[in-house]
C-alpha cells in the first residue's frame, strides 16, 4: 500500500540499516564496512544502502528516487561539472549492464564540505544471466587527494626555497632532497636517496657534521652550526640547520656561505689595513705634534692634522666594530637595534631606521636616543603623525630615490614646511634639530630603509664628509640587514615546507589504504603505517631497495606493467591485480600516479574481504527470494514513506497480476474501491505516526472475486527509534473468521449458562439459609448442642457456596459487559474507614496486625482522591484484604499505603502482607479466570473458584486504572491498585 500522489516516483535509496531483503548477517556485515555499498534492484531502484555510504553523502539517509539523485545530493564529476544521473556507474551497471571500475567524482554535501568518492559498479545477474539489479562499492578517497596535495604543496615549498634540504631517516638514510640540492651539488636524486649520508659524503664521518646529526637523532635537539667541507671535489664553508622530524629522523637545510665568509675575510683584512693606516696617521700624527714644538707657527695646521688623524681613526675604529657587530646575528628585529645604537652617541645624537609601510606612510622600525624618555617622546610624535611616503624630504624622499639627503642647518622655516599644523610644529621645535642626514640601505639593488641621523643638544652640525661616512655604515648596515632578511625567509620557508610535509606525512599515516612512493629507479623512498601493517614489514626493510628485490612475484605481472609505465608516460593507473607470494595471498585494488622526480606514488587496499562479502550478499539475495516465495503468505517491503518496492512471488500467483502492473501504485487496482479510502487514511496514519498497521482488507484475487486478508504491518527501527523500512503481510482469514463466529456465539451461550446458574442456584441457597435460621431460632423445638454445631456448619457451608454463586455471576456480567460504573469522587481515607468494621473480626480471629494509616493525608485540605466507583472500589479492596488476611499467618501484617502522583495524575492504593509470597513464574496467572496457585497447600476454608482477582482486575480496568502485583516468597506479596486522580 502507498499514499496517493500525482506520479509514481522512483523509489530512493532505503535508510541506513534497512533489512530489504540481504540476511539479518550480511546487513550486520554491510553496515560495519568501512566502504559504502549501494545496492539497485532493477529497473533502477535503490534497494540497500549502508551507513558508510550515506555518511559520505553527509545525511542520515538517501531519500530521493536515481534520476533525481546526483541533482539532489550536488554530484559533480571530478573536475567539477554537474554529474549526469544517467551517467552514474549505479545507473550504466542497472541499465546497461556495464561493470564500472575505479570511477571518480565529488560530493558537495550539505554543510557544504566536499569530499571526493570513488567507486566500482557491476551487475548482478540471475542464474539464467537475468540482469536483476547492480551493487556500487564506493570508497572517501579525499585523504588520498589531500595527501597529493599536501606532498605536491610541500615539494613546491621546497623546490621554491632557495636554500638545499635533505630528509634522513633514523639510519641516516636519505629520503627525499630538493631541487635546490641537486643543483648545487650537480647530482640526480638517484645518486642521493636510499643511499646513507655517509656513503655519499665520506668526507663527513668523524666531522662536526657527524656529531651535530647524531645529537639532533639522540637529544630531539634543533641545531645551528658551520661546517667547512673539503672532500668529493667539494670546498665550502655550509651553514646549517638541522631539525628532529617524527620519525626518528633528520631535516637539513644548508646554504652555501662561501661569499659571506670570503667577504668576511676580504673585510677583516682591509680593516687590517685601516688600522695599519690608522697607525701611520698616528705615527704622522705624533711627528705632526713633534714638528709642532719646534715650529710653533705651524700649530694651527697640526693640530687640524691631528684632529682629522683622530677623526679619521675613530671612524675607521668605529665601523670596524660596526662590521663585528653586525655580523654576529642573524635575527632581523636584533640587527636593526644594534645599527641605531652604534650611531648613538658617537656619531649622532639620534639615530632611527625607517621603511616603505606599503600602505602610503613611511614607518619607524627602530630608533635610539641616550634619554629612553626623549625616545618615547619621537615614537609618541610619528604615532600621532605619520609619516607620508610621497613627503618631498627627509626619509620618504630617501626611499623613493634611493639618493641620500643632507640638512647642514635645519631652520625654523624647514620646520614649518614639514609641519601639519601648529601644535604639531611646536612639538617639533620641542625636540631641538640642528642638523640631519638621511641615507638609503641598499642591498642588491634594492633600497630595504632609510638611516637617519640627527644632532641637537651636542651642537654637532653635519657635512659632506659626515654624509660619506653614514653611507659607508649604511652599506655595511645593508649586508648585515639583507642576511638577517634572507636568513628570516629562510627559516619560514623551512618551517612551512616541515609543516607541509608533516601534514602530508600524518594524513598518510591516518589513510586505511597502504601507501608507498617510488624513485625513478624503483626504490623504496617511502611507505606508510598501513603499508607496513599489510605487508608485515618495516620501512626499514623497505626504504632504499628496489620493489622487484623485495617482491620478486611483482616482475612479469600487471604490477611492473603499470608501474614501468606510471614512471615512463607520466600518466595515472587504476587496476586491480592478484598477489601471491612470501606469506601473502592479496587481491589488491591499485590507485598509481606519477611524481615529480620521475618516480612512482601508490595507494592501494586489499579488496579480497569485500569480494566475499559481494558474493555473500548476492547469495544471501538469492536464498531471500527464494524463501520469500515459497511462503503462503502474502509479503512485502516498503520503504520508510510507503513506498511498496517489492512483492513476494504468492502475491503475483493470488492477483493474477505482473510486476510491471504493480509498479508505482498498481497495488490499488486489487483493492475494493469502496473501502480503499478508509485503508489510504489509516496507512496514512501508521506512516505519519510509527504505529503498527493492521486491519482486514478484501483483496481481489486472479478470478476477480474478492477474499478477506488480515493486513499486518510493522515498523523497522534503527537504533535511534526512526522508522527504516515496513514489513508487510497479507493473510486470508475467510476460515479463520468463520471459525472465530463460532467462538463468539459459545462463549456468548457459556456467559448466558453462568449467568441463569447463578440465578437458579441462589433461590435455594436462600432457602437453606432462612430454613437453618429457623431451626437455629428454636422455632421447631429446642435444639441439642451438637445440634447448634451442625446448624453453624451449614450456616457456613451455604455462605460459602453463596459466595462462590455470586463471584460467577460477577464474572459473567464482566465478561458479557453488562457491568455499569458510576464514576465520582471518592476520598480513599473515609472509604477505608467504613470497610474496617467489616474486616475486623477476620483479622482479630487470625491474630494480625492491621495498619491503614497510609492512607491519610497529610494535608487536610488535600486527601487523597480517586476517581472511581464507590461500590466497585470497595469490592476490590474488600477483595484485596480478604485475600491478604487468608495468606497471611497468626502474628503477620497488612498495611494499607495511598501515593498521589499528581505528574501521573494517578493514586496508588497498595495492598501489602507478610504471608507466604507467590512464585514468580505464577505472578502473570494469578489474574486468571479460576486460577488458585498452590491450591494443594490451602485449608479448605482458604480455597475457592479462583474468580476474585480477576474481577478486581476487571473492575480496576473498568475504572479506568490497573491492578498489578509484586510478591517475594517468604517474604509477602504487595497488590497495587492504580486509579485516576480525582
Amino acid at each position: 500500500m502507498q499514499p496517493d500522489s500525482p506520479r509514481a516516483r522512483a523509489p530512493a535509496d532505503p535508510p541506513v540499516g534497512a533489512d530489504t531483503g540481504p540476511s539479518s548477517l550480511v546487513a550486520a556485515a554491510l553496515s560495519q564496512l568501512a566502504e559504502g555499498v549501494i545496492l539497485a534492484d532493477a529497473p533502477p531502484l535503490l534497494h540497500h544502502v549502508n551507513e558508510a555510504a550515506a555518511r559520505m553523502h553527509g545525511v542520515a539517509r538517501l531519500d530521493v528516487p536515481p534520476d533525481e539523485y546526483a541533482a539532489t545530493y550536488n554530484l559533480l564529476t571530478e573536475d567539477g561539472r554537474p554529474y549526469p544521473s544517467t551517467e552514474l556507474p549505479l545507473a550504466r551497471a542497472v541499465l546497461r549492464g556495464e561493470t564500472v571500475v575505479e570511477e571518480r567524482w565529488r560530493i558537495r554535501r550539505p554543510d557544504g564540505t566536499e569530499i571526493y568518492a570513488v567507486g566500482t559498479a557491476r551487475p548482478i545477474v540471475g542464474p539464467a544471466g537475468e540482469r536483476l539489479g547492480a551493487a556500487l562499492t564506493l570508497r572517501d578517497d579525499t585523504h588520498r587527494v589531500e595527501a597529493e596535495r599536501a606532498e605536491r604543496r610541500a615539494a613546491r615549498v621546497l623546490e621554491q626555497i632557495t636554500d638545499e634540504h635533505i630528509t634522513m631517516d633514523a639510519e641516516f638514510r636519505i629520503l627525499s632532497v630538493n631541487g635546490a640540492a641537486l643543483r648545487s651539488l650537480g647530482m640526480v636524486e638517484a645518486e642521493l636517496v636510499g643511499r646513507t649520508h655517509w656513503e655519499v659524503f665520506p668526507a663527513s664521518v668523524g666531522s662536526e657534521a657527524e656529531r651535530q646529526y647524531r645529537r639532533v637523532t639522540a637529544e630531539r635537539a634543533e641545531v645551528h652550526f658551520e661546517h667547512h667541507y673539503v672532500g668529493e671535489g667539494y670546498d665550502r664553508h655550509i651553514e646549517i640547520d638541522a631539525y628532529p622530524t617524527e620519525e626518528g629522523g633528520v631535516a637539513v637545510f644548508w646554504r652555501d656561505v662561501s661569499a659571506r665568509v670570503h667577504a668576511e675575510d676580504e673585510l677583516r683584512a682591509r680593516n687590517e689595513q685601516l688600522a695599519e693606516q690608522a697607525l701611520e696617521l698616528e705615527m704622522a700624527n705624533q711627528q705632526l705634534q713633534e714638528g709642532a714644538a719646534e715650529a710653533e707657527a705651524r700649530t694651527e695646521e697640526a693640530e687640524r692634522a691631528r684632529a682629522a688623524a683622530d677623526d679619521a681613526a675613530r671612524r675607521l675604529a668605529f665601523l670596524a666594530e660596526a662590521s663585528t657587530r653586525l655580523a654576529a646575528s642573524l635575527d632581523y628585529e636584533a640587527t636593526l637595534r644594534q645599527i641605531v645604537a652604534l650611531a648613538v652617541p658617537d656619531i649622532a645624537d639620534w639615530c632611527a631606521y625607517t621603511v616603505d609601510a606599503g600602505d602610503g606612510t613611511v614607518r619607524m622600525v627602530a630608533i635610539h636616543h641616550t634619554d629612553p624618555e626623549r625616545t618615547e617622546f619621537v615614537r609618541e610624535l610619528a604615532r600621532r603623525y605619520p609619516i607620508r611616503a610621497d613627503e618631498p624630504a627627509g626619509a620618504a624622499r630617501v626611499l623613493r630615490s634611493g639618493e641620500p639627503e643632507l640638512i647642514e642647518e635645519i631652520s625654523d622655516a624647514v620646520l614649518e614646511q614639514v609641519a601639519r599644523d601648529p601644535e604639531h610644529l611646536e612639538l617639533l621645535r620641542s625636540i631641538g634639530f640642528r642638523s640631519l642626514m638621511t641615507v638609503p640601505v641598499v642591498a642588491q639593488g634594492k633600497v630595504l630603509g632609510a638611516l637617519g641621523f640627527g644632532s641637537g643638544g651636542s651642537g654637532r652640525r653635519f657635512g659632506p664628509d659626515d654624509l660619506g661616512f653614514a653611507e659607508e655604515l649604511a652599506r655595511r648596515a645593508a649586508v648585515a640587514i639583507d642576511n638577517a632578511r634572507l636568513y628570516r625567509e629562510a627559516e619560514a620557508a623551512r618551517r612551512d615546507a616541515e609543516r607541509e610535509r608533516r601534514n602530508a606525512q600524518e594524513i598518510l599515516e591516518a589513510m586505511a589504504d597502504a601507501h608507498f612512493v617510488l624513485d625513478s629507479e624503483f626504490r623504496f623512498t617511502g611507505a606508510n603505517a598501513a603499508m607496513e601493517r599489510g605487508m608485515g614489514v618495516s620501512r626499514g626493510e623497505l626504504l632504499g631497495r628496489s620493489i622487484w628485490e623485495v617482491y620478486p612475484g611483482t616482475l612479469g605481472t600487471e604490477f611492473e606493467s603499470a608501474y614501468r609505465r606510471v614512471a615512463r608516460e607520466g600518466v595515472e593507473l587504476h587496476f586491480v591485480s592478484e598477489y601471491r607470494g612470501g606469506g601473502l595471498d592479496l587481491v589488491a585494488e591499485v590507485d598509481a600516479y606519477p611524481t615529480a622526480e620521475g618516480g612512482v606514488a601508490v595507494f592501494w587496499r586489499d579488496i579480497a574481504p569485500r569480494r566475499r562479502i559481494e558474493a555473500a550478499l548476492a547469495e544471501s539475495e538469492r536464498q531471500f527470494r527464494t524463501l520469500a516465495d515459497a511462503i503462503p503468505t502474502l509479503a512485502w517491503t516498503a520503504r520508510a514513506d510507503g513506498y511498496i518496492d517489492w512483492y513476494n512471488a504468492r502475491w503475483y500467483e493470488y492477483t493474477g497480476t505482473t510486476p510491471e502492473q504493480m509498479e508505482g501504485w498498481g497495488w490499488q487496482s486489487v483493492h475494493d474501491r469502496d473501502q480503499l479510502a478508509g485503508v489510504m487514511e489509516r496507512w496514512q496514519a501508521s506512516l505519519a505516526t510509527g504505529a503498527p498497521f493492521e486491519m482486514i482488507i478484501p483483496l481481489r484475487g486472479a478470478d476477480g472475486a474478492f477474499r478477506r486478508f488480515l493486513t499486518r504491518v510493522m515498523p523497522v527501527r534503527d537504533a535511534e527509534g526512526r522508522v527504516l523500512r515496513w514489513f508487510g503481510t497479507n493473510t486470508d482469514v475467510e476460515a479463520e473468521r468463520a471459525a472465530r463466529d463460532a467462538a463468539e456465539a459459545a462463549n456468548q451461550a457459556k456467559s448466558q449458562f453462568l449467568s441463569t446458574m447463578s440465578h437458579e442456584l441462589r433461590t435455594p441457597l436462600n432457602a437453606i439459609a432462612g430454613y437453618a435460621e429457623l431451626l437455629t431460632m428454636g422455632l421447631r423445638g429446642p435444639v441439642t448442642e451438637a445440634q447448634e454445631h451442625d446448624l453453624e456448619r451449614i450456616r457456613r457451608a451455604n455462605q460459602y457456596l453463596l459466595s462462590l454463586v455470586n463471584d460467577i455471576l460477577n464474572f459473567a456480567r464482566l465478561d458479557a459487559g453488562q457491568v455499569e460504573y458510576h464514576i465520582t469522587g471518592v476520598e480513599l481515607a473515609a472509604l477505608l474507614a467504613d470497610i474496617e468494621p467489616l474486616m475486623a473480626p477476620q483479622i482479630a480471629a487470625r491474630g494480625i496486625t492491621y495498619d491503614h494509616d497510609g492512607c491519610a493525608s497529610d494535608s487536610p485540605d488535600r486527601p487523597h482522591r480517586v476517581s472511581a466507583d464507590p461500590e466497585k472500589l470497595r469490592q476490590v479492596l474488600l477483595n484485596l484484604l480478604t485475600n491478604a488476611v487468608k495468606f497471611t499467618e497468626p502474628g503477620g501484617r497488612i498495611a494499607v499505603r495511598c501515593e498521589t502522583d499528581v505528574a501521573a495524575g494517578v493514586v496508588r492504593v497498595r495492598v501489602s502482607d507478610t504471608g507466604r509470597g507467590i512464585p514468580p513464574e505464577q505472578l502473570d496467572r494469578i489474574f486468571e479466570p479460576f486460577v488458585q496457585v498452590e491450591r494443594h497447600r490451602m485449608h479448605e476454608s482458604q480455597q475457592g473458584v479462583g474468580l476474585g482477582l480477576a474481577i478486581s482486575r476487571d473492575l480496576a480496568l473498568g475504572m479506568g486504572g490497573t491492578l498489578t502485583a509484586e510478591s517475594t516468597v517468604d517474604v509477602g506479596s504487595t497488590f497495587t491498585l492504580t486509579l485516576p486522580l480525582a
